[in-house]
Protein backbone atom coordinates (compact mmCIF):
# COMPACT_ATOMS: atom_id res chain seq x y z
CA UNK A 1 0.00 0.00 0.00
CA UNK A 2 2.57 2.19 0.80
CA UNK A 3 4.63 2.10 -2.33
CA UNK A 4 1.68 2.54 -4.77
CA UNK A 5 1.24 6.06 -2.29
CA UNK A 6 5.25 6.41 -3.04
CA UNK A 7 5.10 6.24 -6.49
CA UNK A 8 1.69 8.72 -6.85
CA UNK A 9 3.95 11.39 -5.23
CA UNK A 10 7.16 10.67 -8.06
CA UNK A 11 4.33 10.44 -10.72
CA UNK A 12 3.15 13.86 -9.14
CA UNK A 13 6.89 15.18 -9.48
CA UNK A 14 7.05 14.35 -12.82
CA UNK A 15 3.26 15.66 -14.18
CA UNK A 16 3.94 18.84 -12.38
CA UNK A 17 7.28 19.00 -13.92
CA UNK A 18 6.11 18.55 -17.15
CA UNK A 19 2.98 21.00 -16.40
CA UNK A 20 5.76 23.81 -15.69
CA UNK A 21 7.98 23.41 -19.12
CA UNK A 22 4.75 23.75 -20.53
CA UNK A 23 3.43 26.69 -19.13
CA UNK A 24 6.55 28.33 -18.69
CA UNK A 25 6.46 30.81 -15.94
CA UNK A 26 4.18 29.48 -13.50
CA UNK A 27 3.71 30.83 -9.80
CA UNK A 28 5.09 28.86 -6.49
CA UNK A 29 1.77 28.56 -5.27
CA UNK A 30 0.07 27.25 -8.59
CA UNK A 31 3.15 24.77 -9.00
CA UNK A 32 2.59 23.31 -5.17
CA UNK A 33 -1.42 23.24 -6.02
CA UNK A 34 -0.95 21.24 -9.04
CA UNK A 35 1.99 19.12 -7.11
CA UNK A 36 -1.02 18.33 -4.66
CA UNK A 37 -3.57 17.66 -6.92
CA UNK A 38 -1.82 15.53 -8.82
CA UNK A 39 -0.45 13.76 -6.51
CA UNK A 40 -3.83 13.50 -4.52
CA UNK A 41 -5.58 12.40 -7.81
CA UNK A 42 -3.00 9.28 -8.63
CA UNK A 43 -3.63 8.48 -4.77
CA UNK A 44 -6.65 7.96 -5.26
CA UNK A 45 -7.01 6.19 -9.14
CA UNK A 46 -3.56 4.52 -8.56
CA UNK A 47 -4.56 0.92 -6.92
CA UNK A 48 -1.57 -0.49 -8.11
CA UNK A 49 2.09 1.05 -9.43
CA UNK A 50 1.45 0.16 -12.97
CA UNK A 51 -2.43 2.02 -12.76
CA UNK A 52 -0.50 5.29 -11.37
CA UNK A 53 2.19 5.73 -13.59
CA UNK A 54 -0.81 4.73 -16.34
CA UNK A 55 -2.31 7.98 -15.11
CA UNK A 56 0.96 9.88 -14.91
CA UNK A 57 2.04 9.23 -18.17
CA UNK A 58 -1.73 10.06 -19.47
CA UNK A 59 -1.35 13.24 -17.49
CA UNK A 60 1.91 14.26 -18.85
CA UNK A 61 0.82 13.17 -22.58
CA UNK A 62 -1.88 16.19 -22.07
CA UNK A 63 0.84 18.54 -20.98
CA UNK A 64 3.10 17.73 -24.40
CA UNK A 65 -0.26 17.87 -25.76
CA UNK A 66 -0.99 21.67 -24.46
CA UNK A 67 2.65 22.66 -25.07
CA UNK A 68 2.38 23.91 -28.60
CA UNK A 69 -1.19 25.42 -28.11
CA UNK A 70 0.68 27.64 -25.29
CA UNK A 71 3.56 28.26 -27.58
CA UNK A 72 0.98 29.92 -29.87
CA UNK A 73 -0.81 31.68 -27.90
Amino acid sequence: MWTSRLHAVLGAIVVTIGFWLAGGELPVVAVAALALAAAGFLAWQGSTIGRVWDWACLLLGAASAAWPIVTMI
